[in-house]
């Protein structure tokens, strides 16, 4: 469950002497069993300008995540918890929820100087939604967020629709790279409820009902990444940027295929050690392999398939 906030054009102002903002909490259940509900508590909301309610108006329908009733959620923005499927797969888990929480309300946070001048603040988005209705039979929903997110926060973009406390179309986008040459990957989580052929397996099912049903795959965002010139040494004074044999490797395979479950990834730590935080992708039981053209320092080209770590945490 997360408690929601909205307000107008996704931050609190001041909206004059005839315009007053409506602002109240509410609760909102999202990612247990694929199903979400509304508490009891709920209000209708809008900004009221001239003795009316706008709630027409995109710009003005925002809200932002401000907690989550998960078991040892925090406001510490560093340490999210791990992805676990407790006490099944669902549409979010824990991290997804906590991370939804920091994007869309923490003004706390301070992004490092890193690519920029100076450490700046954050400056969280608000979640667009095009339908938020609570009721004790359930949520309506259809909303979009879209982030930037800092490290450790690894979501870019969320994507939900439900009628009635029931999802029908959930994608969460992971920011990510690719392990040994560090390109930029997304990885897509997409559960979508679909109806059934009447078999499963090879049992009859009655009626026509409509599962929940979740696939992962990844989208390459940064095919060619260069090498070199970075003049960075080690501690004992020995170049970093000789001990890479390419200067530059381009990935052909921008989309893979639907991935095996994270959790089946034979990693060191064991089967499931760090979920899709960091895995091997597999496809059909055998790791996937990527396609690759890399190009050494005197324009030798060379082509081969590997298997490629995903980090995304």
């Amino acid at each position: 469950m997360i408690s929601w906030a909205m307000q107008s054009g996704g931050r609190s102002r001041d909206l004059g002497h005839n315009e007053r903002l409506a602002i109240v909490a509410r609760e909102l259940a999202v990612g247990g069993s694929g199903v979400f509900t509304g508490s009891a508590r709920w209000l209708e909301i809008g900004v009221r300008a001239n003795g009316g309610v706008d709630e027409q108006s995109e710009a003005l329908r925002t809200v932002r995540a401000i907690w989550a009733l998960d078991q040892g959620f925090h406001d510490d923005p560093f340490s999210p918890p791990a992805h676990a499927n407790d006490p099944f797969r669902m549409s979010l888990d824990a991290d997804d929820r906590y991370n939804l929480v920091h994007l869309s309300s923490n003004y706390t946070i301070i992004l490092p100087a890193v690519g920029r001048p100076r450490r700046e603040p954050y400056e969280p988005n608000a979640v667009n939604v095009e339908r938020l209705m609570l009721s004790s039979m359930g949520a309506w929903i259809n909303s979009r967020g879209v982030w930037e997110p800092p490290n450790p926060l690894t979501i870019e973009e969320w994507r939900q629709r439900g009628t009635m406390g029931r999802d029908h179309y959930v994608r969460v986008v992971y920011k990510g790279y690719l392990f040994p040459f560090g390109h930029r990957v997304a990885l897509i989580k997409v559960s979508e409820r679909k109806f059934h052929n009447g078999r499963l397996g090879t049992s009859a099912v009655a009626g026509n009902a409509a599962y929940l049903r979740q696939r992962m795959f990844i989208i390459v965002r940064e095919p060619e990444k260069n090498y070199g010139g970075t003049g960075l040494t080690t501690s004992d004074n020995h170049s970093y940027d000789r001990q890479m044999p390419f200067r530059r490797v381009r990935i052909t395979t921008l989309v893979t295929p639907n991935l095996d479950k994270p959790e089946d990834s034979d990693l060191p730590n064991g089967p499931g050690g760090l979920l899709q935080s960091l895995f091997w992708p597999r496809v059909g039981g055998k790791d996937f392999q990527f396609h690759v053209i890399a190009e050494d320092f005197e324009g030798h080209e060379i082509e081969f398939t590997a298997p490629l770590l995903e980090y995304f945490q």
